[in-house]
């Protein structure tokens, strides 16, 4: 044997081994590796729900600084009044 054929079969052979190496992590992982395009749209749909998870946490952070800040203006605006008035 040559040493390019030898480089050849070991090119193949580190190749194989990868491709079963995979193909076995993904089985463990529960991925079915003969579907590429279910564990696309799998992919897809987790990205989604991410996303909205993110938007729903951004928009309650939102809601609560809303109600703090509104809640302090109000206790302002009581303050103030009582002040002025002498009594609530």
């Amino acid at each position: 044997m040559t040493e390019d054929q030898i480089r050849r079969l070991v090119r193949e052979a580190a190749r194989e081994a990868a491709r079963e190496a995979v193909r076995e992590t993904l089985h463990t992982l529960g991925v079915d590796a003969d579907d590429p395009h279910g564990m696309q749209a799998d992919l897809a749909y987790l990205r989604r729900q991410r996303e909205v998870s993110e938007r729903i946490g951004l928009r309650l952070r939102l809601v609560l600084m809303t109600a703090i800040v509104t809640g302090a203006l109000a206790m302002l605006w009581l303050g103030i009044t009582v002040a002025i008035k002498g009594k609530i």
